[in-house]
């Protein structure tokens, strides 16, 4: 048999919502659509919207433009944050 090379799998097996900042990159919004496909909750915000902002509506999933440090809250299995999101932002 051989050994798998991917060294921490993830499971979703324990997550039901998630939250994604920087939900609209084009890597971040490419997980949004494969997590609400496996019937997660997926929320999440970006500095501006673009037009992957509407296709991914269309499958169900809410994102917000802008910042607010009150959007991110315990209602949360996960929080995804994009590499473009700085260290220091206000949502983390």
């Amino acid at each position: 048999m051989k050994k798998s090379r991917i060294k921490n799998p993830v499971s979703l097996d324990h997550l039901e919502s998630v939250y994604m900042i920087g939900i609209l990159g084009s890597g971040m919004s490419g997980l949004a659509g494969i997590l609400n496909g496996n019937a997660l909750s997926v929320i999440g915000s970006d500095g501006t919207l673009s037009p992957k902002a509407e296709k991914l509506r269309k499958l169900g999933i809410t994102i917000f433009e802008g910042i607010d440090e009150e959007r991110i809250n315990e209602h949360f299995s996960a929080v995804i944050v994009s590499l473009a999101i700085p260290a220091n932002h206000p949502e983390l």
